[in-house]
This record gives C-alpha cells, sequence and structure tokens, in this order.
C-alpha cells in the first residue's frame, strides 16, 4: 500500500490556480488571462509571483485580514504563501507533477510526511491537487464526480435550485447524482462566473473553520469542464478523462470494522455498512440520543428541531448552549475505550475531569446509568 501511493504522481490544479490567482511572469505576462490549454505556448518565462485576484476581493477568503507578526493567524497566511510558492517551484521546475513521501504509524494508518498540496491536508492543500495521470470517466465515473459535486453544495441555499431544493445530507447515492442532474445548468453557470456568486460560495469572507471553499470551487470547476468535453466527444463518457479526486468520508468508520468483524448486523445497519439500495443513510449517534431520550424521560437529546431555549447542559453552566448530539458521541466513544481497557479508562483522572467539564447539570446526571 505504501509502495503504491509512494509511487502516485500528482501535480497542480491549473484551473483552480488560473481561476483564483493572477500569475505573473517574468516577461510582465498574466498567466491567468490565457486558457490553461494555451499556457504551454503563452508561458515563456518562470513564474515571478502569484497573488489572489484583487479585483475578485479573492485576497479575502485565501489569507487572513491580518498580517501581523504577533497574531497566531499570521502562521496561517506563511503556510499559504508556502504552498503557492511550492506550486510555482513544481509548475517551472518540475514540469507540473510530484510525489508525496508516506509514513506508518502504529495502527498501520500512513500519512504524507508534508501534509501541504497533499490528499489529507487542509481544504485548501486538497483543492489545488489532482492525479496526474487521468482516467477515463465512464458513466461510473460520472456518477461518483456528482456525488462529489452535491456532498460539496450541502447547505448553500439558491433559489435558482429546481423546486428551491438545495442539497440535502441524508440521501442516497443515486438522490445525489439525480440533484446535480437537476440542477447541472445552474451549477454550470457558477462555475463559469465564481467571482459573480461569491456570496453563494462564500468566496467573498474570510473561510470558516472546516470550510470546503476551496473543493467546492474546484469540483465545480471540474463539473464544467467534464460536461463540455463530454459534449464535444459525442456524449461518450468513456472518452472523457479527468484527475480530481473524489472524496468519500465514511460514517463511523470504527464501528464499520467492528460491525463486520463481529457480524453484527444491527450495528451494521446503523453505520451504514449493509442496508437497502434507495434507503437513505442511518446515523447511530442519532439513534443512540433517541434511546438515551426514552430511557432518560427527558424532552429531548437532540434532532434537528431542537428547541433553541433547551440545553443538554444546566443553565449555570458556563458551557455554550449546544444539542447532545456530540455529546453521545463522545459518549460512545468512551464506553467503548472503557470496554477495550477493562475500565481503567474510566477510572482514570483524566475521564472524570473530561466527564465533569463536558456534562455538568442535572439532565447529565441520567447517562452514567445508561452508559454504563
Amino acid at each position: 500500500a505504501m509502495n503504491i501511493l509512494q509511487d502516485t504522481q500528482w501535480e497542480i490544479n491549473l484551473q483552480l490556480l488560473a481561476t483564483l490567482f493572477d500569475i505573473k511572469l517574468e516577461d510582465g505576462t498574466n498567466l491567468s488571462e490565457h486558457t490553461v490549454s494555451d499556457w504551454k505556448k503563452e508561458k515563456k518565462t518562470l513564474i515571478q509571483r502569484t497573488f489572489p485576484k484583487p479585483k475578485d476581493g479573492f485576497h479575502k477568503v485565501f489569507y487572513h485580514e491580518s498580517n501581523d507578526k504577533t497574531n497566531p493567524n499570521d502562521k496561517t497566511n506563511q503556510e499559504r504563501d508556502l504552498m503557492l510558492e511550492y506550486a510555482r517551484r513544481i509548475i517551472d521546475h518540475n514540469a507540473n507533477v510530484f510525489w508525496h513521501s508516506w509514513v506508518c504509524d502504529s495502527r498501520g494508518r500512513l500519512y504524507p510526511r508534508c501534509t501541504l498540496l497533499s490528499p489529507q491536508g487542509n481544504d485548501t492543500s486538497k483543492a489545488m491537487i489532482r492525479f496526474k495521470h487521468w482516467k477515463p470517466l465512464g458513466e461510473k465515473g460520472r456518477k461518483w464526480l456528482h456525488v462529489h459535486v452535491q456532498n460539496l453544495m450541502q447547505g448553500i441555499e439558491n433559489d435558482s435550485w429546481i423546486g428551491g431544493i438545495p442539497a440535502g445530507k441524508k440521501e442516497t447515492f443515486e438522490q445525489k447524482d439525480d440533484w446535480v442532474t437537476d440542477n447541472l445548468e445552474e451549477l454550470r453557470r457558477i462555475a463559469n462566473d465564481p467571482s459573480g456568486y461569491a456570496k453563494l460560495l462564500e468566496l467573498d469572507i474570510p473561510r470558516k473553520p472546516k470550510s470546503e471553499v476551496f473543493q467546492r470551487l474546484a469540483a465545480l470547476l471540474e463539473l464544467d469542464r467534464v460536461h463540455t468535453v463530454w459534449k464535444k466527444e459525442g456524449e461518450d463518457w468513456s472518452r472523457v478523462t479527468s484527475g480530481l479526486p473524489i472524496h468519500l468520508d465514511a460514517s463511523c468508520n470504527g464501528y464499520q470494522h467492528v460491525s463486520t468483524l463481529l457480524k453484527h448486523r444491527k450495528l451494521a445497519e446503523l453505520v451504514n455498512v449493509v442496508g437497502e439500495k434507495d434507503e437513505p443513510p442511518k446515523d447511530l449517534y442519532q439513534k443512540v440520543a433517541e434511546v438515551a431520550r426514552l430511557r432518560s424521560g427527558e424532552p429531548h437529546v437532540c434532532d434537528s428541531n431542537c428547541p433553541k431555549d433547551e440545553s443538554w447542559f444546566s443553565k449555570s453552566s458556563k458551557s455554550k448552549v449546544k444539542c447532545g448530539k456530540g455529546s453521545v458521541r463522545r459518549f460512545v466513544e468512551e464506553v467503548l475505550f472503557d470496554e477495550l481497557t477493562k475500565g481503567q479508562y474510566r477510572r482514570s483522572d483524566s475521564w472524570r475531569i473530561g466527564f465533569v467539564l463536558r456534562h455538568r447539570g442535572k439532565q447529565a446526571a441520567i447517562l452514567p446509568g445508561y452508559v454504563t
């Protein structure tokens, strides 16, 4: 597995680079003013500088507002500058191809030594790279690209969506594919005018924590490109190639392994290892929250319509008002870890302190008896 990863060639996503940045060459040419297919002809000198397009206001979303050296956010800005410098060197001196060196930890997990411009990096790093060797999409590849786009568009409100319905979370892969197909014209319109849809794409504000704004834009650009090529190739998906990585986040990955190893069908159904084809994905932690609610007699634990005036924490708690589903996840993980350590984890000081800090208040008092 490590040899395969280290043999994998990566490249800089030139379409995304040209969309977000002005790329000034040493002869004064702005490479971004030309289509990527013409870069080989137009790029006659080395890149002098790459910076977010000022006229489109992309500086705010790429950099933190403050460049004060005493500001902790400045470290992120330095990382972004280093990323652009790496991209410049890869394009100028390495024919836009590079590799990652990988390491294996004690659990058998594999990590790149450098997370910048890697598939395990942050949103910017993931968006800035593609596989160097593009593969034919075929009908299956088209479907998974649509699923990828839908995942990244979830929660984006737009009056122009068909029926006014945004991309939903609890949907099957087929429903996700259908949503993108139904809204394809609007999605391609957005891809061709990112600055015009900057507010919709959150390109006009500083990036939020865990934002996927750059991956979203990269996916939209690729969606538009492959459909353009598909049309030129006589609507034959076997003749359309792509190098965009498709990310699929596993749900309850640890419990998926446990359910498979133990052949526990009910758990496997709750973590989506098995299930009916047209059935929406299940949520293990929501199920635990519902059972906890029923056994405790409390009005609710957490759901999508959670009343804003109710809290998992007592009103005297200094913690922020929030629902209990996240707490349920931690409880489930802690109980499992307690079983694996034969009770040593629960008797540790770190567990007791963490429990008190996270679950202060009378409502939390019902859970210790339930989880044990």
